[in-house]
């Protein structure tokens, strides 16, 4: 199956559950001055180099799989992508173009954002607590400062640390089921 066209990407976002909010975000990254764009980039380098693939004849992981970028990664040879069967399953995935899937999301983009946001957690750690929760909220995560207050709380020093933790505790904290990726702060 091949890439989605881009006439038809938004709207088949918004149905796989990508936030309104993070699909406008993403198109005025330049716009904004706290340097999320080296952190994600629109959707042009995933259409320009995975435009260049054999479709009869796709990498195996993409094979039998409608391809629809979401955005970038910042050196634009990584990508998020939705990935979708005739049969109707749909997946979010992190795909490198030497690597190929690193990371499978499910058909949640709550996870996808939540990864986004404890790589900036990470990434800026000279930000406040506050400023990070802001920006999660605009990337339409729910629930941002309960990711938030786990991190603080959670030791994760190596790589691997950091995997596990991803893999234990982010389906724990995720809303799977906000239509829009928003949700009421938990009191728990």
């Amino acid at each position: 199956m091949p890439l989605t066209p881009r006439a038809e990407r938004h709207e088949k976002l918004l149905a796989a559950g990508v936030p309104a909010a993070f699909l406008a975000l993403l198109s005025r990254l330049e716009e904004r001055d706290d340097d999320l764009d080296t952190l994600l980039r629109d959707e042009d380098d995933a259409y320009y180099y995975l435009g260049g693939f054999d479709w009869d004849a796709p990498p195996a992981d993409l094979r039998n799989r409608e391809v629809t970028p979401v955005y970038s990664g910042g050196n634009g040879d990584t990508y998020i992508l939705l990935t979708s069967s005739a049969e109707g399953d749909a997946r979010f995935i992190y795909y490198g173009l030497e690597e190929g899937t690193m990371c499978d999301y499910g058909a949640s983009f709550q996870r996808v954002i939540a990864a986004l946001v404890v790589t900036l957690f990470e990434w800026r750690d000279d930000w406040p607590i506050e400023r990070v929760a802001h920006v999660a909220d605009e990337l339409g995560l729910a629930r941002p400062l309960r990711l938030l207050q786990s991190l603080e709380e959670s030791p994760r020093q190596t790589w691997k640390e950091r995997r596990d933790w991803e893999e234990r505790v982010l389906p724990k904290l995720i809303d799977h089921g906000a239509d829009d990726g928003r949700g009421a702060e938990d009191a728990s």
